[in-house]
């Protein structure tokens, strides 16, 4: 191996790491519960307020919105979709579930572009499934969903043609969270997983990280606790034993992974 891959591969971080993730939110941070961006209710803070990650009430409103820059709305996303719905075929997969949907933006685009696709979007509180069931009507069913109760995911269980997704949203959990719903999933007997990762952590990215904090605490900003940060093999090591890594998709600017059950421990 020349010295190029080895600097490659040491920056991919080959071993498990996870560190704590800060952001400011400016002065709606006063309104997060505890604190901190970690709860069901600190999320409809910012989908409420926060012109990145504000989801409207209205239909009207929210399709007017799909062309700004906004929480996963960017130039790749249509790409990201496409291959997607290319993996949904070629595994011959009929239904999603969608776990934690946000504003829909990823399954609008989905039920667009393979319309005999059967989605099912999820949330986390009421409000939130609420709000996603009125905007993004394409969707064949809105659920409230709990990743950490394992009787939710037998709800989605025993299903062979089906997938759960999860998508940008792996950083709301901490490594003892992950360890659970990737338990659960195996003990309801979740077939088929995708995850759709939004940032896996690198060294550059963590000397990247520390710089842009350091700038924003010189600057008077504060940071709030928004969630977790992971090397790709801090992420993997929490299924194995139950789900093999089938493949890795073309998933441009995130890391779209496949997954299926093994039929007994290994």
């Amino acid at each position: 191996m020349n010295i190029v891959k080895k600097l490659k591969q040491l920056n991919q971080m080959p071993f498990p790491v996870t560190i704590p993730y800060y952001v400011s939110y400016g002065l709606l941070q006063q309104k997060f519960k505890d604190g901190v961006m970690r709860s069901g209710e600190s999320w409809l803070v910012l989908r409420n307020d926060h012109p990145h990650y504000r989801i409207p009430n209205s239909r009207e409103e929210w399709l007017k919105e799909l062309s700004l820059n906004k929480d996963g709305q960017d130039k790749w996303l249509q790409e990201r979709v496409s291959s997607f719905a290319a993996l949904l075929k070629r595994e011959r997969i009929n239904t999603v579930y969608s776990i934690g949907s946000g504003g829909g933006i990823f399954e609008y685009y989905l039920k667009k572009h393979s319309p005999d696709i059967k989605v099912i979007g999820t949330e986390w509180k009421a409000e939130g499934a609420e709000r996603l069931r009125r905007v993004c009507t394409e969707l064949d069913d809105v659920w409230m969903f709990d990743a950490l109760d394992p009787e939710h995911w037998k709800k989605v269980a025993n299903d062979p043609s089906s997938v759960v997704f999860i998508y940008r949203n792996e950083r709301e959990f901490s490594d003892k969270q992950w360890k659970q719903i990737w338990e659960s999933m195996y003990e309801a007997r979740v077939e088929r997983v995708f995850l759709g990762l939004m940032w896996t952590l690198t060294i550059r990215a963590l000397v990247q990280l520390g710089v842009r904090n350091l700038l924003k605490r010189l600057r008077g900003e504060r940071l709030t606790l928004t969630g977790y940060l992971r090397s790709l093999e801090g992420l993997r090591r929490f299924s194995r034993g139950k789900y093999s890594e089938k493949e890795s998709i073309y998933f441009p600017t995130c890391t779209g992974l496949y997954f299926t059950r093994y039929t007994a421990r290994t």
